[in-house]
């Protein structure tokens, strides 16, 4: 079965189009696999390979095929196969895991143990979806309405060096989209000054630590269901006709997404910054004035908004999944995001060949950025009081580092203040991981 869409995407009935993170309301295929023979077990992006993970689960029957349609007259409609929801109004692991389809059991095993590990707050978000895919051939992961489902790339549940290597090793279809530009658009994520967790690499021999995988996972997580919530909300459920398909029910709602409200009533301003997403996340060739643009540039037109991440000017369904993540992160890890935009010289290898123009770590807690996200968690997270967290939220500290490298503790030598990082190749897209 080929899959035809890459990302979030709204599937207006009235159109019979499908539009991706606010692009121009035609379908978008999914790019062709580009790993090299023998690096991917299968060769293919094809998802039939998936099987129900609970065979005796409730809606096990329809699972795949609801999951996996990609023709309109395939969809599922909610009596076929309902949100969780609507059946369960607070679901716990086993719930959850009733809806989940997976390429390789390790998948679910692992997804099993985090869910295990997670708050009961977060796994209330489940709600709002039909179904969860991990194959190893996603990438990215990505949210679709027009099933309900949420297909996650399984990248972010390896620990194991076997496991990683069932996982497709092709790149993110986006990689490579700043290159033309003079900067580049960079985020992570800190704890106590210093790596909150380590990606790892699908292209050694070395396993991840669990802790890590805990923390990678639930960035993706919150990222992705803050769009499966973003279209209906839970209070919503009793009013939806279940003979209506997912997408025909959002049609339906009368209110709006919730990124709709956000965008009318407190929309992004910069014009200069939507259009160099455009070149970042979509792929479009830079005008000569968006090439030259430097990265002290865009970082002052950032600070001048209310964003929470560049990739939030990809589109409005990214505005509200970045403002949600980085806000539940802090709240439930108090994990910082350094979000910055650097400029590349030299080789390009090393932490000290990217310049910074702007940056600042925690900027969620900007006034501006703040009342934009408590917006947001509070129409996602209506069961938990975010208040204090909001108001006892440190003030965004602003990067003082002339490059990449994370600043040393006080006290190190000079010797250790320049060799560990400066000496050990960083991967770029460890900072350019922005999740559909």
């Amino acid at each position: 079965m080929y899959r035809k869409l890459i990302c979030t995407i709204f599937f207006p009935v009235v159109l019979g189009l499908a539009s991706c993170g606010g692009s121009d309301g035609t379908l978008v295929p999914v790019p062709q696999s580009n790993a090299a023979p023998g690096e991917d077990p299968d060769n293919s992006d094809s998802l039939e390979d998936v099987a129900v993970w609970k065979s005796n689960g409730t809606y096990a029957n329809a699972l795949y095929s609801c999951a996996l349609a990609d023709q309109q007259v395939e969809f599922c409609n909610l009596n076929t196969l309902p949100l969780l929801g609507m059946e369960v109004s607070n679901p716990g692991v086993q719930d959850i895991m009733g809806r989940l389809l997976v390429s390789h059991d390790w998948m679910a095993e692992r997804f099993e143990q985090l869910l295990q590990q997670y708050p009961q707050e977060m796994l209330i978000l489940f709600r709002g979806l039909t179904a969860i895919v991990i194959d190893d051939d996603i990438r990215p992961a990505y949210y679709w309405s027009a099933t309900g489902a949420i297909y996650l790339d399984p990248n972010y549940l390896w620990t194991s060096v076997d496991e990683k290597q069932t996982i497709n090793r092709k790149q993110d279809y986006r990689a490579g989209f700043s290159d033309p530009l003079s900067l580049r658009a960079w985020g992570r994520h800190l704890k106590n000054g210093t790596y909150a967790f380590n990606y790892g690499s699908l292209h050694d021999e070395n396993p991840r630590d669990f802790n890590d995988v805990l923390l990678i996972n639930a960035r993706l997580l919150l990222h992705e269901l803050a769009h499966v919530n973003d279209y209906l909300p839970y209070q919503s459920y009793d009013d939806i006709n279940r003979s209506r398909r997912v997408y025909q029910a959002i049609d339906d709602f009368a209110s709006g997404s919730l990124s709709d409200r956000l965008s009318r009533q407190q929309p992004l301003q910069s014009s200069v910054l939507s259009g160099l997403a455009k070149v970042m996340f979509h792929g479009d060739d830079p005008s000569a004035a968006q090439a030259a643009y430097s990265a002290a540039e865009a970082g002052d037109e950032f600070e001048a908004d209310a964003a929470a991440d560049m990739y939030s000017y990809s589109s409005q369904y990214e505005d509200v999944a970045m403002l949600f993540e980085v806000a539940m992160m802090k709240y439930f890890w108090d994990i910082d995001y350094q979000v910055a935009f650097v400029s590349p010289i030299g080789a390009e290898k090393y932490c000290n060949e990217y310049l910074i123009g702007w940056s600042a770590t925690n900027w969620i807690a900007d006034t501006d950025v703040k009342a934009r996200a408590m917006y947001v968690t509070n129409e996602l997270m209506p069961n938990i009081d975010l208040t204090l967290f909001y108001q006892d939220m440190p003030a965004p500290e602003y990067s003082s580092a002339t490059n990449w490298c994370l600043p040393q503790p006080a006290g190190s030598s000079a010797l250790s203040k320049m060799s560990a990082q400066q000496l050990t190749p960083l991967n770029p897209a460890d900072f350019e991981m922005r999740i559909h």
